[in-house]
This record gives structure tokens, sequence and C-alpha cells, in this order.
């Protein structure tokens, strides 16, 4: 079984219980359609449900990155408990898409949003999964305003990175250069840390966990949580399946519930 196979633990009771829509066409391209897929639980309700975006790890070349095994357990886990979960594609292929990237992310929130009623998601109610490399995105969401975000997961993510001169505001791309300068966190964060990943990564995590005493959060109730997998790899949730690892899954889904 390939890395792109490999799926978390199965956690779930009744998959017959969820519905899949592939392929949502959210953006149009000159020559190229962006798309989503969407899973809910088959069970309509009137006010859509909570939304968990999944946005995949970084510069990618691959294809079909929405289709692979580790976001298609992870959506089937969550709309096997009541979310709305989306697996997004964009073109985060190299270093120098970084704001093409950032670009497809904002325009696939403005569809979800707009088409609450469509997808069953409420407009107001979304969360955020970031995995790996793309956790230099979540710089977006502090340094401006998205009040329809309710917290963001990481897993594994890259937090301090140094990118090109084109990249002009405050703090770039780096999430912890853009928290220290801000001071002010929008949104609880819950932190998935594998310790057998790249020493990068871990001390990037580090420096922005780091800075929790020196911010204030939006919302009172608000926090910053860390779960460790001392044993773990990078992508720990399909590669070690192992009790630490289902923990840290339930701790996921705990924290989602408590500001959903």
């Amino acid at each position: 079984m390939t890395f792109y196979e490999k799926t978390i633990p199965n956690l779930i009771n009744d998959e017959a219980k969820i519905e899949i829509i592939k392929d949502i066409v959210y953006k149009s391209l000159d020559n190229d359609h962006l798309k989503m897929d969407l899973y809910k639980p088959s069970i309509k309700v009137n006010k859509g449900r909570p939304v968990v975006v999944f946005i995949h790890g970084g510069p990618s070349k691959e294809k079909n990155i929405k289709e692979w095994g580790i976001f298609a357990s992870w959506s089937k886990l969550l709309a096997s408990v009541g979310y709305t979960a989306i697996v997004l594609e964009y073109r985060y292929v190299t270093q120098k898409a970084i704001l093409s990237a950032e670009e497809d992310i904002l325009d696939g929130l403005d569809f979800i949003r707009n088409s609450g009623e469509t997808l069953s998601s409420k407009s107001d109610q979304i969360n955020l999964f970031f995995f790996s490399g793309a956790g230099i995105f979540t710089s977006t969401f502090i340094r401006e305003k998205f009040p329809f975000i309710r917290s963001i997961v990481c897993y594994y993510t890259l937090m301090e990175k140094k990118l090109s001169k084109k990249i002009s505001f405050e703090g770039g791309m780096s999430p912890y250069h853009v928290l220290n300068k801000t001071k002010i966190l929008p949104f609880p964060m819950f932190f998935a840390k594998a310790g057998k990943d790249r020493k990068a990564i871990n001390s990037s995590i580090d420096r922005f966990i780091s800075l929790k005493e020196q911010i204030k959060f939006t919302h009172s109730g608000d926090d910053i949580v860390v779960e460790y997998h001392e044993e773990g790899n990078h992508g720990f949730d399909v590669l070690n399946h192992d009790d630490r690892t289902k923990a840290i899954i339930m701790e996921t889904l705990k924290f989602l519930n408590r500001y959903n």
C-alpha cells in the first residue's frame, strides 16, 4: 500500500450513513477547474452543519491529492459525528505559487459560505484543518479578520518560513512572525506534533506556541491546545496506528466539538 492509499484508524460506527459528493467545481480557471469533495451525514437538517475544510500540505505537484486516503478517511470520520467535511484542491504546486494558493483557499471558503444550503453547511461556523507545509497559510487568518472561522487544527504543520521578497505584507506567510506582530489570536488552535518529525517543523510549532503567554485571544475561553505523539512520524495519523494516534484523533474531535 502506498502512502497515498493509507488511512487513519477506523473509528466510524456506520459508514453507510455518510453521503459523499465528488468534484464540486468552486473555481474556474482558463484551462482548468478547481474542485472540492464533500462528505456529510446522510440525515438532512434544516439549519446546516458546522464545516471542517481540509487544506493539504505542499508545495506538491501530485495529482488528485483530495482523493488520498488520509483526507477521505478524516472526512468520513467527521461526517460520521455530524460535520460537513470538505477537501479542497488548490494550486500550491511550488513556492512561487503561494499567493495563488492563498487566493484559492479564500475563494473556496467564499464558495462554501455562499452555498450553505446546497452544501448543508453553516456559513458562520467554519473550521480549518491544515497539514504539514500548509501551516504557513494559517498566517492569512491570523493577520486578517474572518469572524466565521470557529477554530483551526494543525497536524505536523510548518509555522515559520522565510519566503520570497514578493510577499511584502507584514510577517509574510510566517504564522509565527504574524502572531508576534499582531499579538491577537482570533480563534482557538489545536496542534498535533510528531516526535520523529523534522526539527524545522517541531521547532516552528514550539516557537509559535511560545507566544501564548504574550498574546490575547479575541474570544474568552479560546486556547492553544497541543497533543504530542512522542514516537510518531510525520503523517503519524496514517503511519502509526497505535493507541496514542487514536487518542490524539479523539482529542481533535473533542476540540472541534468544544467550539462548535
